[in-house]
């Protein structure tokens, strides 16, 4: 037999790079618990999730979803449904005849105000589902797998949204809430894209 040995303690160059792509995988896992643990910690709605914290998980997730080579084009579809929630939001803000900025936070919201707000949070949850059917169409594996993380994120940010909105406080805490939604999405998008996702 012709086979060279190769010495018992040095590794193989193929060796090294995994033990390199574990590293890198396992980093990524890490932080992907590390945004769903903040979200789950957060007592007082998404709106509590601090600025600083989200832009900085944010960062650390779009760099993940690019390093899986997850598509702009696959983030964004959530961005565009997003975008008409948020239309829908500020189009009922402005045509109420409710005094938002005003001091009486108690007042009750109407019914037929309500009724437009349960539509609107009726958009928003079933965003999850659209999240669930676009991991389920991903061509590789490891987009399938970064885009379940990616619904696993976005679909508790959205369970942490005000809902029994009964007065004026409830409706602003509602939008704060959603606000923060959008910022989480715009940051993810901003940072895959800023990594030289496509």
């Amino acid at each position: 037999m012709n086979q060279k040995a190769v010495p018992p303690n040095r590794p193989s160059q193929p060796q090294i790079q995994l033990t390199e792509l574990s590293s890198s995988t396992q980093k990524m896992a890490q932080e992907t618990k590390d945004i769903l643990k903040t979200i789950r910690s957060l007592t007082g709605g998404l709106r509590s999730y601090p600025i600083r914290e989200l832009v900085k998980e944010a960062e650390d997730f779009g760099k993940y979803l690019k390093n899986q080579n997850v598509k702009t084009n696959q983030i964004r579809k959530f961005l565009d449904a997003i975008n008409r929630v948020k239309i829908d939001l500020s189009q009922l803000y402005y045509s109420s005849e409710l005094d938002f900025r005003g001091e009486n936070l108690e007042e009750k919201i109407p019914e037929n105000f309500k009724g437009k707000i349960s539509e609107i949070e009726t958009d928003i949850v079933m965003l999850k589902p659209k999240l669930a059917y676009g991991a389920s169409r991903a061509s590789k594996k490891s987009e399938e797998e970064a885009l379940k993380k990616m619904e696993d994120v976005l679909s508790l940010a959205i369970d942490k949204i005000q809902t029994d909105i009964e007065t004026v406080k409830h409706f602003q805490n509602f939008q704060l809430d959603f606000e923060r939604l959008v910022n989480l999405i715009e940051s993810i998008i901003a940072y895959h894209k800023e990594q030289g996702g496509e």
